[in-house]
């Protein structure tokens, strides 16, 4: 049986980022066995525009990335995430993947801020 250090965890990271001196967003995502799509989204990132990009991006990544239904989904406490509709939506999709849960005030430990630099 392999330790748990061993064991690799199919985890996903996105990332929604905007600076002060442009109005648009990027969003992109990526995984331990593949680079995503990169969507810019030239319009404010509410919970509809959200959900679009996870029903028409996220969505069919996961499933060519992890077909068997094993990958997790990291996203921060943005507003757009944490919006019924997405989570509701994310409850529906829980056979395919999994949505990491993170606490109010965690830290932002996500690790795309690496891939936009």
């Amino acid at each position: 049986m392999p330790s748990a250090r061993r064991t690799v965890v199919p985890l996903l990271y996105s990332r929604s980022y905007t600076g002060w001196w442009w109005q648009y967003y990027d969003w992109g995502t990526f995984s331990w066995a593949a680079l995503g799509p990169v969507v810019v989204v030239e319009q404010t990132m509410k919970a509809a525009n959200y959900l679009n990009i996870i029903a028409d991006q996220l969505h069919p990544y996961m499933a060519f990335v992890f077909p068997t239904g094993n990958g997790i989904f990291q996203q921060d406490n943005a507003p757009c995430h944490k919006a019924q509709i997405v989570l509701e939506w994310f409850e529906e999709h829980t056979d395919e993947f999994h949505l990491m849960s993170s606490p109010p005030n965690s830290p932002d430990l996500n690790l795309m801020e690496h891939i936009w630099m």
